[in-house]
């Protein structure tokens, strides 16, 4: 047998499954916008069958990732004035840029450090390059708060070098706030730590919470400072794979370097072109109706009761205007994605995100709100 990596062959992935959701009326799984899809950009995608070569040849449109540059330097003009094209670079989704970020700093002898729970395939990257991952645990009894001053205690006796921290977290939806990332970049200063801020779901915060600022003071601070997004998540178009990272434009000139030649399609540049180009207020928009929506919601579900008429679920830590929330139980025996499916809903289980287990619930926002609480409701919990 020719020789695999025995580190690769032994490896168990994290990533999201284990139960069968096939079944289910509704789906509250994968992180996927449920508002439409501008008409303007589904025009786009048919205008694509008359130019075959948009297919036909390999990306390289420098005219559309100057276009979607500006686009997105506009966007954040107001908390991030000194963004240039030279600060931006596209992947294939956020998740490509943060594998490369990962090379980039994960040389041999040093360590990542991020949070448990974090994005599962991201931990999975760290493990599989042969770095070792420092986890900064979220404490249940805090019902998983993340506690800004502790993870700097962590970064300064870990001292990594690289740092990644999800603003939002992924499972429970919170944001750090501006201080406590502030104080990231600070203690990443005192051990000579790069920092990456994964803020997939940042299109949902309000920008005064968002890290892109952090960018330039890090750079004062000789702190490389990153802000991965994409367009996967608030602006509804995860099937196209696109997502940007945002850096201090020495280190994003080395980080395309690692980038894969070619990658991020011609399609997708056009149509987040388009997406952008037509809808500036797109992600203006996004947080006013998360938030109503979440409030309706959560209030509906510290209502239910199990049994013996406690709560029949806890939410964990979360922020109202983020579409996702970590839902738990107290028995630890529980395989609560199971049970949800059973009612009808999908879910994704945090058995295989570290520091969590099958009692808890990774739940995204849905457009039926009222079915939603109908079968949470009716989970035999």
């Amino acid at each position: 047998m020719s020789r695999i990596n025995p580190y690769i062959e032994s490896y168990v992935p994290k990533d999201y499954g284990g139960v069968d959701t096939s079944g289910c009326v509704l789906d509250c799984s994968l992180g996927v916008n449920c508002q439409p899809i501008p008409s303007d950009v589904l025009r786009t995608l048919s205008a694509m069958a008359s130019e075959p070569d948009i297919i036909k040849q390999y990306p390289h449109r420098e005219d559309v990732d100057a276009e979607n540059c500006r686009h997105l330097r506009a966007l954040y003009r107001d908390t991030a004035p000194r963004l240039r094209d030279e600060n931006f670079w596209f992947g294939d989704g956020s998740f490509d840029l943060l594998c490369n970020l990962n090379l980039l700093y994960g040389n041999p002898g040093v360590k990542i450090m991020g949070t448990a729970p974090q994005f599962t395939a991201y931990v999975d990257n760290v493990h599989c390059i042969g770095v070792p991952f420092a986890a900064y645990p979220l404490n249940r009894e805090k019902n998983y708060l993340f506690e800004a001053d502790a993870f700097c205690e962590m970064v300064l006796r870990e001292r990594p070098a690289l740092i990644c921290c999800e603003n939002p977290n992924n499972p429970t939806g919170q944001g750090v706030g501006f201080a406590g990332l502030r104080k990231f970049v600070e203690a990443a200063g005192r051990v000579n730590a790069a920092v990456v801020f994964d803020e997939a779901y940042g299109d949902y915060l309000p920008r005064s919470e968002s890290a892109i600022p952090l960018i330039f003071e890090g750079e004062e601070q000789g702190v490389d400072v990153f802000v991965t997004r994409t367009f996967s998540k608030g602006f509804g178009m995860a099937g196209i794979r696109m997502g940007y990272v945002m850096g201090p434009a020495a280190a994003v000139a080395q980080l395309k370097k690692l980038v894969t030649p070619f990658n991020c399609n011609s399609p997708a540049r056009l149509l987040v072109c388009s997406l952008l180009r037509n809808h500036p207020d797109f992600q203006e928009r996004l947080s006013a109706g998360v938030r109503e929506v979440n409030v309706r919601l959560y209030d509906a579900i510290r209502q239910m009761k199990n049994a013996r008429r406690e709560p029949k679920y806890h939410i964990a830590e979360t922020s109202l205007c983020t579409p996702i929330c970590t839902l738990y139980v107290d028995d630890g025996g529980v395989d609560l994605c199971r049970a949800l499916a059973e009612a009808g809903l999908a879910a994704v289980s945090c058995a295989t995100y570290e520091n969590m287990g099958r009692n808890a619930v990774r739940v995204m926002l849905c457009e039926n709100v009222d079915l939603l609480i109908e079968l949470l409701e009716k989970a035999k919990v």
